[in-house]
């Protein structure tokens, strides 16, 4: 985009939204006095048994026959695997455990870290559903998804902060990947929806959902128009969808009528 402009084009940077999901993902990886040295524990663990093929040997053989399985490594350019990394720990939690007891693990989380892995999952679960579902190959994910799952993922993250049950750890977490949701896609308010694109963002990339998302959003017959946005907001989508309509036809009138013009042109200098 910053070519385009340099070059006065009007090129738009559209952005990955997998990719912004990811940004917004990678918050709950970091480690802070709530955590209790969680984050950093975990790759200590994985990389304890992918460095030793007698240990991960050990780990397979204490599981059942046949549903054995290894814990996984998160890769940053693989959507949604710092939750398959979490999920996958949680699974081998009392075979780690067994392990540790037998002294073939030097290693391991506490009670309370595993608490606050158990509560990360909760907060990352929201992102591997979106991220799944937009790596869908049988429908067109960007007309029926990206608007109404923006919206549930705010929702949920703010049900989550706000609940009395919800720990320290997940009401610091859950505040950090809300605001910079928000600061990503908008907050959602009255007003702001479709207009959010206006006010660009950081490096010149536009805030909140694209217009043209939306408008197609809107548009897809499965939405039933309802994309889970105030009606005000609505009601403005379908107005720049007229325009956008009349000025369609009015290119299209353009460009049937000027090769009926160079025509009738042609013929008078004949």
């Amino acid at each position: 985009m910053e070519h385009s402009r340099a070059q006065h084009g009007n090129t738009a940077w559209h952005g990955c939204v997998d990719h912004l999901l990811e940004l917004i993902n990678g918050i709950a990886f970091h480690d802070s006095p709530e955590t209790l040295g969680a984050m950093s524990a975990c790759p200590s663990i994985i990389n304890f048994f992918n460095s030793s093929l007698q240990a991960m040997s050990k780990l397979l053989s204490k599981q059942v026959a046949g549903r054995a399985v290894k814990p996984i490594q998160d890769v940053v350019t693989r959507w949604w695997s710092m939750y398959s990394m979490v999920e996958q720990l949680i699974r081998l939690k009392m075979y780690l455990a067994i392990l540790q007891e037998e002294g073939e693990l030097t290693t391991n989380l506490t009670e309370a870290q595993w608490t606050i892995l158990s509560d990360l999952k909760a907060l990352l679960q929201l992102f591997m559903i979106a991220q799944r579902l937009l790596e869908g190959e049988k429908y067109v994910t960007i007309l029926l998804l990206v608007p109404y799952m923006i919206y549930k993922m705010r929702k949920d993250l703010l049900v989550a902060v706000q609940d009395q049950r919800s720990s320290a750890h997940v009401v610091e977490v859950g505040t950090k990947m809300l605001n910079k949701l928000n600061e990503t896609f908008g907050t959602g308010a009255e007003g702001t929806v479709a207009m959010g694109y206006i006010d660009e963002g950081a490096r010149h990339h536009p805030k909140g959902i694209l217009l043209l998302t939306l408008m197609a959003s809107i548009l897809d017959p499965r939405m039933k128009a309802d994309i889970d946005v105030p009606n005000l907001v609505k009601g403005y989508i379908w107005q720049m969808l007229k325009e956008d309509a009349i000025n369609i036809a009015l290119d299209s009138l353009d460009a049937h009528q000027q090769p009926i013009e160079q025509h009738e042109l042609g013929q008078e200098q004949q």
